[in-house]
């Protein structure tokens, strides 16, 4: 039905009729088995490419996600709740970084679907990648408790600088999945880069993989550093599986590659004929020895 070129009757028709939401509640913000939501992402994607009524229809749509809970006092049969109403594009980006809590979190096949989704919304759509880009850095919560509303940028970037901490449970594919929305979010516009490069963050912050006395510290130098500490991890755990006697391909391992390539793609993208990007990223010379090899191999490969 949408074979034709983008932009056409038949994906206008989509949001005027009403598909396009349905497919937007399906997909995120219900109880549907993970399949079916992994359907509607698919679905979704050509219906947004280069259409500017799906576009902003996904824009400006508010959700109330059903969520699953386990039983408490509160909830005794556990089931799901529906959460405040929340921004759609947040609740893409939410289950693209940290999963779908109906399908226990991973569900790998739904987030793939969901970043090509939100290639297809991101695509062509300067507005959307300048008010994502401008939300990187969360502000400073005005209410009392203290917590300030999360934003798609927020969570892009709590998922890119997300390293395991002793004791905690490590999902591997929030900072391969959130390098990826980055690099479609940067990818052939030097606005979009310049944007990201000159996103400072705050030093001291414990999710942070660089902390230091600098005021400031770019987003690009903690891609690489979290790229760098990725990369001394991977080794250790070949070394760690050579002593042992064990076969190298250990799930950590593994783990440890998904992070490498994701920031790797990352960085491809983002250095891409962006010569100012480049010189930021040359003005540490250890990048050079540590993160230039990896390069080289993801491109020639």
């Amino acid at each position: 039905m949408l074979i034709g070129g983008p932009g056409g009757g038949n994906q206008s028709a989509m949001a005027a009729s009403g598909v396009t939401r349905c497919l937007i509640e399906i997909a995120l913000a219900s109880n549907a088995p993970s399949g079916l939501k992994s359907q509607a992402l698919n679905t979704l994607t050509p219906i947004l490419s280069s259409s500017v009524p799906n576009q902003t229809l996904l824009s400006t749509a508010s959700l109330s996600p059903l969520v699953a809970v386990h039983a408490d006092e509160e909830h005794p049969n556990g089931g799901f709740v529906r959460i405040p109403p929340r921004p759609a594009i947040v609740a893409l980006v939410s289950t693209i970084v940290e999963g779908d809590s109906v399908s226990g979190g991973r569900g790998l096949r739904g987030r793939a679907a969901g970043v090509n989704m939100f290639e297809s919304f991101v695509t062509g759509n300067d507005d959307a990648r300048i008010g994502i880009l401008s939300s990187l850095v969360a502000p400073a919560p005005d209410t009392p408790s203290g917590d300030a509303p999360q934003s798609a940028g927020s969570i892009i970037l709590s998922g890119l600088l997300d390293l395991p901490h002793p004791g905690a449970p490590f999902d591997p594919y929030r900072p391969l999945f959130a390098s990826l929305l980055l690099s479609h979010l940067v990818r052939n516009s030097e606005h979009a880069k310049k944007l990201a490069r000159e996103t400072i963050l705050p030093t001291g912050d414990g999710e942070s993989a660089i902390q230091d006395e600098d005021d400031k510290v770019s987003l690009v130098q903690l891609v690489v550093g979290n790229l760098m500490i990725a990369a001394r991890e991977h080794t250790e755990c070949v070394n760690r599986s050579a002593k042992e006697g064990r076969m190298a391909g250990s799930t950590e391992e593994d783990d440890w590659t998904r992070v490498m390539v994701g920031y790797l793609v990352l960085l491809c993208s983002w250095l891409w004929d962006s010569p100012k990007t480049v010189k930021e990223f040359l003005s540490e010379s250890a990048n050079l020895q540590i993160v230039s090899p990896g390069l080289c191999t993801l491109i020639l490969s």
